[in-house]
């Protein structure tokens, strides 16, 4: 059952411009789907599905809106809806459209970071800064020449030959994109706006497009949706802005009005995940932005415990106080429902230690993707060569792998030729000669694997995933190494997931595409805050809220501050039933002791909040999985003496927050 507030905004006049400003926990993606099913099957002139544009921000966020549309209009609507990331659909009109409108080729590879950063190395010494810069570019929609003209620096000025050599680099890392007929992830977003300026009949066949996470559009991403559709309906929180640094603009909320005469905008403030607790004090970190949209957040669940505020004497207490609280809470709840939530992972160290030394199981939300192990980097690579032999970062990923003795300097030898030569890498290997015999031999047999994938590309992915075990004895490759059976088996995953496409090019653009789907383990999760958005867990602890991490030290303008506080509000949000927020008197920064405050957004907080004083000091005595009450208290072990700025240690402090619930 929906609430009257959601009920209205699913309702809204499909031909009326609709926002959902939509609070943490309030349902937001039901309604999302409820507004698609509505617009499709249930309103009074029902729209194609066809003619439906929804898009997400992540593939997890897609796949899940995909689940919950098939149970509620049928696996063939759902089918028919063009459902997915900005990228995602750009991609399936620039393969239909692109080559005739834009002189692409319809078989473009899609460049990941890794490939882009290999491109740029071979025209700018500092990839990550350069590749920094050129997607700050494109995220404000600029071309070379258009960033060259953007420059602010007069002739002769600081800064004027930085920006010269940046607009060149650009220019050069563009052309390196052409020949190897490749798009990069904002390539995809800045050619789907040209193609849909220069070309507006393509979109005329669009009735509705559906945004979710509004407030994370970049400039390109909210010109695309300008485009696409006069009829929209996004649903976001400026609260919950915190990607600034990707180029998302939370302005682009208040510039609808503008740009969609008539908006109507709707408020979801009733949460149905928190605590009254945990939301009043999430709302009192929040309500000290005084430029913020006014909005509530209250919630019909019961009262719940206290959220818990404690001072800590060092990172070590810290750890340990989180670490003593996980067992308690794991004699009745799964790990699985608690987690740690950190500014950086930097701050991971001292949890990670003390929970291998107790034996608690954890995950680190965020580590390496399924798509980004070498092991399966590699295999992709070796297909993209099958579908695209032009692609240059494919050939130097795979040249020596595995090894056929060809050196690192051999390597970069052959590509500076075929740089100057202006032609693939592939090409210009298959016609040098002028090589050492034993370097031309490896060469020779790398082509000709090469030649023999692509002269395979019509196979079943699964099929051409095998020949290229056996071609080039990949196993045997991996059983030089360490964690030879892990790698083992995510091979045999990726033969899994290829058998499950239809063709070559479809596998290797999901592949490109994707992100690693959320594993329910029995662990305690530790991430990042960013890393948690759209996560949740009963129980959540909030470590390091001190000054220099909420607000992060690099911040320094009143923008960056108010987008920390919203990141502070976004992981105390994260929690349903009990939430821990923890500070350190003094913490190892830069290999010093530093004295540390707790955050200023915590002051209403720390305010109304009761002291107690611990009865005991957190113990190291590890726990059997899951923890059992122990017959005694545990006994304590002696902690060797860690270097103190004080003579004497201040006592760990526990505080706990008890706030009223209310409806606002």
């Amino acid at each position: 059952m929906l609430s009257a507030t959601q009920h209205a905004a699913v309702t809204s006049d499909a031909a009326r411009p609709l926002q959902i400003l939509a609070g943490p926990g309030s349902g937001k993606t039901r309604v999302l789907t409820s507004r698609v099913a509505w617009l499709v099957r249930d309103s009074a002139t029902p729209i194609a599905p066809e003619r439906c544009v929804v898009v997400t921000f992540t593939n997890r966020a897609a796949n899940e809106m995909r689940a919950r549309l098939e149970s509620m209009i049928g696996a063939d609507r759902t089918r028919r809806l063009v459902l997915g990331t900005f990228h995602a659909v750009c991609v399936r009109f620039l393969r239909r459209w692109g080559a005739r409108c834009l002189g692409l080729d319809p078989r473009f590879t899609i460049a990941d970071t890794d490939d882009a950063r290999r491109l740029l190395r071979d025209v700018e010494r500092d990839a990550d800064a350069a590749l920094s810069a050129i997607s700050r570019a494109k995220a404000h929609g600029w071309t070379p020449d258009e960033l060259r003209a953007s420059g602010t620096h007069a002739p002769g000025s600081p800064g004027h030959a930085e920006h010269l050599a940046l607009c060149r680099t650009y220019a050069a890392y563009q052309q390196q994109l052409r020949a190897s007929h490749a798009l990069d992830f904002d390539d995809l977003l800045l050619l789907g706006v040209r193609l849909f300026r220069e070309h507006p009949e393509l979109t005329a066949h669009i009735d509705h497009v559906l945004v979710d996470e509004f407030q994370d559009t970049n400039a390109v991403q909210y010109e695309l949706l300008c485009r696409l559709s006069p009829h929209v309906s996004v649903v976001g929180d400026p609260d919950q802005s915190i990607y600034s640094w990707r180029h998302a603009d939370m302005r682009h909320i208040e510039r609808m009005h503008l740009d969609f005469p008539g908006l109507h905008r709707v408020l979801l403030e009733e949460n149905y995940r928190s605590t009254p607790q945990i939301l009043d004090a999430a709302l009192s970190v929040m309500q000290q932005d005084p430029l913020r949209i006014p909005k509530g957040l209250y919630t019909a669940l019961a009262s719940g415990p206290p959220v818990v505020v404690r001072a800590c004497h060092d990172a070590d207490d810290e750890a340990l106080f989180v670490a003593r609280d996980i067992r308690q809470h794991a004699r009745t709840t799964p790990y699985a429902h608690m987690s740690v939530l950190l500014r950086t992972t930097a701050h991971s160290r001292p949890f990670e230690s003390v929970f291998h030394r107790l034996n608690i199981p954890y995950r680190l939300l965020g580590g390496v993707r399924f798509f980004d192990r070498a092991e399966v980097r590699d295999l992709l690579a070796y297909l993209t060569l099958a579908d695209n032999p032009a692609y240059t970062p494919a050939v130097l990923r795979v040249l020596n792998v595995p090894k056929r003795g060809i050196g690192p300097q051999s390597v970069q030898m052959l590509a500076a030729a075929a740089q100057h030569e202006q032609v693939p890498l592939l090409t210009h290997l298959a016609h040098t000669h002028a090589l050492r015999p034993a370097l031309l031999r490896a060469v020779r047999s790398f082509v000709d694997i090469a030649h023999e994938l692509h002269a395979l590309r019509h196979a079943p992915v699964a099929d051409l995933l095998h020949r290229v075990l056996h071609l080039t004895r990949y196993e045997e490759h991996l059983r030089q190494t360490s964690d030879a059976d892990t790698r083992w088996d995510h091979v045999q995953e990726l033969i899994h997931l290829a058998t499950a496409s239809p063709d070559l090019s479809s596998f290797l653009e999901s592949s490109a595409l994707a992100s690693d789907p959320a594993t329910n383990t029995s662990c305690v999760t530790i991430s990042t805050c960013h890393a948690a958005k759209g996560l949740e867990w009963p129980i959540v602890f909030l470590p390091a809220v001190e000054l220099g991490v909420f607000p992060f030290y690099r911040c320094s303008t009143p923008d960056e501050h108010r987008e920390e506080r919203r990141l502070l509000y976004v992981a105390m949000t994260r929690a349903q039933t009990q939430l821990y927020v923890s500070w350190a008197h003094r913490r190892l920064v830069l290999s010093e002791w530093s004295d540390r405050a707790p955050s200023p957004f915590l002051a209403p907080l720390v305010a109304r909040a009761p002291t107690e004083q611990p009865t005991e000091q957190p113990t190291e005595q590890p726990a059997a999985s899951p923890p059992q009450p122990a017959a005694s208290p545990p006994p304590k072990r002696p902690r060797p003496p860690a270097p103190r700025l004080n003579p004497a240690p201040r006592p760990a402090r526990r505080k706990t927050l008890g706030v009223r619930r209310r409806r606002s």
